[in-house]
């Protein structure tokens, strides 16, 4: 892994995110390189709404797809984590709108698709984890974990359906239903872990 650090902030690059880099490059599909690009600007969001509210990240961390933020030592209120969560997606929605009065749908749908799926109430997407603060706010933190859980489980059930029937369409892409299945593996590791 390669780190680094910029401003305080450790930043760790995986031997993965090279490699996943030097396929979609090898791929030449535009499509994919904007989606990391609207993927970087989704945690961009975090990051600027993070900065803004006096948070420093301790720690950077991006593996393939995924990008993990780790806050400093400073405490975070509960207001500024519900802003530093929605941040993310706000910027995909922003870009959406952005991408359709430019009259570029595909980029328009991807910022769409990538806001709504982080807006999940599942597993640990940005509105699974704006969930989770919720349920902690109101309820003991082992019954808010199960709570959590059994609401990842039900959507990913849902998505999954979802997946499944674009899967009979003919369509041939399993994105949907692969998302399903991501979302009730963290759901189950999720009851598992509080039982």
């Amino acid at each position: 892994m390669l780190r680094f650090r910029i401003r305080g902030t450790t930043v760790c690059l995986s031997v993965w995110f090279f490699a996943c880099l030097s396929v979609w490059t090898i791929m030449g599909s535009s499509k994919v390189a904007c989606t990391v690009l609207f993927l970087f600007a989704h945690e961009a969001g975090h990051l600027a709404a993070m900065l803004a509210r006096g948070n420093q990240p301790a720690q950077i961390t991006v593996v393939a797809g995924r990008f993990e933020i780790q806050p400093g030592t400073e405490l975070v209120r509960r207001k500024d984590e519900y802003l530093i969560l929605s941040a993310g997606c706000m910027v995909n929605f922003a870009l959406a709108l952005i991408f359709w009065t430019l009259q570029k749908p595909e980029f328009c749908f991807s910022n769409l698709a990538l806001g709504c799926f982080n807006a999940l109430p599942a597993g640990d997407l940005d509105g699974g984890k704006i969930l989770r603060l919720v349920l902690e706010s109101k309820t003991p933190a082992r019954k808010a974990a199960i709570l959590h859980g059994t609401v990842s489980f039900a959507i990913s059930i849902m998505v999954m359906c979802v997946g499944f029937l674009v899967l009979l369409r003919n369509t041939l892409n399993p994105t949907v239903f692969l998302v399903g299945i991501y979302i009730f593996i963290a759901s189950i590791k999720n009851i598992r872990y509080t039982s």
